[in-house]
Order: C-alpha cells, then structure tokens, then sequence
C-alpha cells in the first residue's frame, strides 16, 4: 500500500534521533516535575519512607518485597527527605521517554518513536502512574534496556546483561513476568536476524536462541537473588492471593469488570482504537515478524489482567506500552490508504507520517487537558495528610488505632500506633478478635480508621463489631481511598450516564453549592434529582473541581467502647 511499509526497521541512529530523544525527554521532565505529588500517596510510598526511616535510625533493612524500590529511593531521600520520591519518579518518567523513544524507533521508524511516546505518556493511565509515584514506569525503563542490550548474534555474556536488566524490571513491577515471551520471541528474531516469518521455526535458530535464553534466565535470577531474595517467593504469594493479584483463569468473572478498567484507563478511546490496529494488521505481510510480536503481546496482558483481581485502571500501562506503536503505524497505514484513494493527491502520501504524528498530537493533549482538574485537584489537596495528620492533635497520645492498609499511612503522618486485623475470619475468631479490642479498651483508647472492615468478605468482623463494641466518632474529615488512584470523570459525563441506569427516570432539579476543603481548595457540589414513572427520585451527589468529580468523601475516626 505504501513503499515505506516496505520496511519500517530505522537505520543506524542519527544526530537528529539524539536530538528528538532529548526534545522527548525535556519536554516530559519539565511535565513530570510540574504534575508529580511533591508527597506520597499510594501506600507503597510511605512503606519507602517508613523503611528508609528504619533503617536510618536502627540499621535494621526491612525485607519487605519492594526492597528494590528502598534501594532506590534510599539516597535521594535521605538526602532531600520526602522529596526524594519526586526526584526518582520524574527521572525515570524521563528516562522512560527516552528508553521506549529508542526502542520503538529501532523496530518502526522515528517518527513512530515520537508518535508512540506521545500516546504512552499522555494515556490516562500513565499519567496518574508517573505523577502519583507507583514504580510502573522504573520496571518499564529496565525492559526498555534489556529489549535495546539485545543484538544480532550477541555472546552469552552480553545476553547475561539481558537478563540482568530484566531481573531488575521484575525487581520493581511484578506483571513484567507477564512480558517474558515478548522478551524470549524477540530474542528469536533480532538475535537471529530474522526479516521473514517462514524463517522464524528454523531448528539452528531455535537451539542457538535456547541458549540465550538460558542466559537471560540466568541473569534474571542472579539479579533477583542478589538485591532481593525474596521475591521469587512474592511471585507466588501474590498469585494465590486475591489481595495481592491473583489470576482468576481467562475469561473469569472477572473480566467484565476488568475490561471496564481497560475503557478508563484510555478515556474511553479504546473502541476507536480498533481502526489502527486494524489496517496495522492488514499491512503485516510488509513489514519484519518482529512488529507482529507488539499486537500479541498487547493482546495476551489485555486478557491476563482483565483477570487479576486487583485490577485498576493504572495495571493496563504495560498493554498501552506494546499498543502504542502500532496505533501511530496504523493511524499512518489510514492516511496512506486515503491519499491513494484520492489519486489527485498523490504528492501527499509523502507526509502521512506527519499527519499520523498530529493526530497523535492531538490526542495527547485531549487526554492531557481531561486529566488535568484532577491532577489540579490533588496538588491543592493532599487527602492523607489532610486526614490523617490532625489526629495527632484530636486524639489522646496514647491512641491505638486500628485499620488494614490506611495503618502505615495513619502512622507516617499522625505518629500514632496503628494495628491490622488477621483478613478474612469465620464468625469464632471475628468474635474472639472483637472482644480482645474491649477488653484493650477499658485501658487503652481504641480508634478505628475507615478501612478498618476492610479484608472482610464474609461480613463477620463488621457483625461481631455491632455485637461486642459500640461507635463513637471522633474526627472527621475528608478523605479519599488512595487504592482509587484515578482522575475524575466530567461531571455532566456522569449525570448522563446515570440517567441512562435510570429507566423511567428524568432529571428534574439540579443544585450546586461549595464545600471549603482547606485553604487551597474549595469544591463544587453538584446534586441532581431524578424523578421516576414509579413516583420515585433517585439523587446523585458529587464533589467536583473544574467540572470533573474528585473522589473526596467525608469519613470519620470512631472510637471503639465495650457495650
């Protein structure tokens, strides 16, 4: 269809690739340190922190299974406090436009590097990944490094490094084991110089790339062993267990909800994606069998954590990260199609490139500015700190408080103690735990945080609590699940959205007020009526910051008391 699908593979670098890399990498570091959370949010962050702290003041290194990300983080924060997290996350959101820059170059073009990049790190996903400090990107960066270490015919030693740099993305981001047949079939085709797909099962080629495997495996191991030993044991742990991710078998029940996941995690563009990707496969035949392994690695993460049951929106980074590059090549593939259909615009198809890469463009900064009044949002309000630090103050200091993930969290920024329940007990021991708790209470003040029920499917600890324990809230204020970690959705999206869940039902009354939340931010609150055939109305509240909802609702601290 177009003489430069004959062949998409770049020819050596060039001065002007360094130059457009490192326009790339400057233009997303001055982002990254613009939007990035100057303090932690997730829990893992104030794990570092805790452990960093430990280990400054006792010497004592916590095993925990992100030891890694210690590692990392330690200097920076010891030298700059809790700063450092911003540092370390804007230089590898930097350095990951860089590394996939080259590596999506070597196996398209460059103008597919610059397009891809464009879309991998304005995708929703990817943007409250980076700015909110989870480790996604550090273990993309290391398998950027471990695909561009691979070379035609390379020695075992050079593929030991291969595996090293893949150890070190197992090391910070667990699904990378997802993309170790990416690595093993790339290995194939760019260690063999494979340019043809009848020549991918040739036996010699297969043995050779056996024994790099090998290599790879074995350097993957060592890595892991060295720095973190434990983590082979995390692997496990993890996948039996449906709080840490376990995989639920394709096609689970799981996956509708999954799925939903995937359409926030790319603004609800995903259905539109399926032209690219399309006329991308259709001109297959033309290009080098290595751009097949991207649409199927894509496909196979797609599927594996729509699965998983801790799946959010922010998981489907690495699926972005395979899909990216044939997105821009299909969107050229669509160009090149329309200007030969417009035989008097022959001269044009010259410049498809260049129209794929405003397309590219403009998408990016329709997801950059939707994004935007949360990210907007989080900076003028910092949700844990907001809630958690004031118990210092409202609380005795000798509080005990009792949570489950919120603890670390509590206890970083109040000082307070904090305790977990053992997840998930049968009614015995819910009751025998309940009443421990009373009978700690008659000498010590007990506090439960909100996600104190949390890790209680079967409802037997929230029961024993109203059997054995009365409520009495202490402090309130806003607050906002951190395992959320998501934008908001406009506003008006919404009301729509809900009215069509409403059958029989129409909007009747809308009233906005303001709610102060601290100094720096102050909320609209938008209420909507809905009046139904059945008489009924059905209301729908939300709290919104330039018209897209937050995710701020009021919570309270509740002492506990023996009845």
């Amino acid at each position: 269809m177009r003489e430069s699908g004959q062949q998409t593979a770049s020819p050596p670098s060039s001065w002007n690739d360094v130059v457009i890399g490192g326009v790339l990498c400057i233009v997303t570091f001055a982002a990254a340190w613009i939007y990035t959370l100057p303090s932690p949010y997730f829990l893992d962050s104030f794990g570092y922190l805790i452990g960093i702290d430990k280990w400054n003041r006792s010497g004592e290194i916590s095993s925990h299974y992100r030891f890694a990300n210690t590692l990392l983080y330690y200097l920076p924060v010891t030298a700059f406090g809790e700063i450092g997290l911003k540092v370390v996350g804007v230089a590898f959101t930097t350095a990951t436009a860089g590394t996939y820059f080259a590596m999506v170059r070597r196996d398209f073009s460059s103008i597919a590097a610059v397009g891809a990049t464009l879309l991998l790190l304005s995708a929703p996903s990817t943007v409250i990944t980076a700015t909110h400090l989870k480790e996604d990107l550090t273990s993309l960066v290391f398998f950027c490094v471990a695909i561009l270490l691979i070379r035609p015919h390379a020695g075992l030693l050079r593929t030991f490094c291969v595996g090293s740099a893949y150890g070190f993305a197992l090391l910070f981001k667990e699904i990378m084991l997802g993309a170790a047949p990416f690595l093993v079939a790339y290995l194939h085709l760019e260690g063999e110089q494979v340019q043809r797909y009848r020549d991918c099962l040739q036996v010699p080629a297969i043995a050779r790339t056996a024994l790099r495997g090998l290599a790879v495996a074995a350097g993957a191991i060592a890595t892991v062993l060295i720095v973190s030993p434990n983590r082979l044991s995390d692997f496990t742990t993890m996948a039996s267990s449906p709080y840490m991710g376990q995989f639920y078998g394709l096609f689970s029940h799981q996956q509708s909800r999954g799925l939903a996941f995937w359409s926030e995690a790319l603004l609800h563009l995903h259905p539109w994606y399926l032209f690219p990707v399309s006329f991308f496969l259709a001109t297959l035949a033309d290009r080098p069998p290595k751009q097949l392994l991207y649409p199927i690695m894509a496909l196979v993460l797609l599927l594996f954590l729509a699965n998983v049951s801790v799946i959010r929106m922010r998981h489907y980074v690495p699926v972005f990260f395979f899909l990216a590059p044939v997105l821009f090549d299909g969107i050229r593939a669509i160009f090149d199609l329309l200007f030969e259909l417009l035989r008097r615009a022959d001269h044009l198809r010259r410049y498809s490139g260049a129209f794929a890469l405003a397309s590219c463009a403009a998408v990016a900064v329709a997801q950059l500015a939707y994004v935007y009044p949360t990210l907007d949002y989080r900076h003028r309000y910092d949700p844990s700190r907001g809630f958690y630090r004031p118990l210092a103050d409202a609380l005795p200091t000798d509080a005990l408080l009792l949570g489950m993930d919120n603890c670390p969290i509590a206890t970083y920024e109040s000082g307070l103690e904090c305790r977990t329940h053992p997840p998930d007990l049968d009614a015995l021991a819910a009751r025998r735990y309940t009443e421990s708790i009373a009978d700690q209470s008659t000498s010590r003040p007990i506090y439960l945080l909100p996600d104190f029920f949390d890790y209680d499917a079967a409802g037997h600890i929230r029961r024993a609590v109203e059997a054995n324990l009365s409520m009495q809230s202490s402090y309130s204020g806003w607050w906002e699940p951190y395992h959320v970690m998501t934008y908001g959705a406009a506003v008006d999206e919404l009301i729509a959205r809900r009215e069509r869940q409403l059958p029989g039902c129409v909007s009747a009354e809308r009233r906005q007020t303001q709610v102060e939340i601290s100094d720096d931010l102050v909320l609209d609150e938008i209420q909507v009526v809905f009046r139904c055939d059945d008489g009924g109305e059905r209301r729908f509240v939300a709290r919104t910051h330039r018209g897209h909802r937050t995710h701020l609702i009021r919570k309270s601290v509740s002492r506990a008391l023996p009845k």
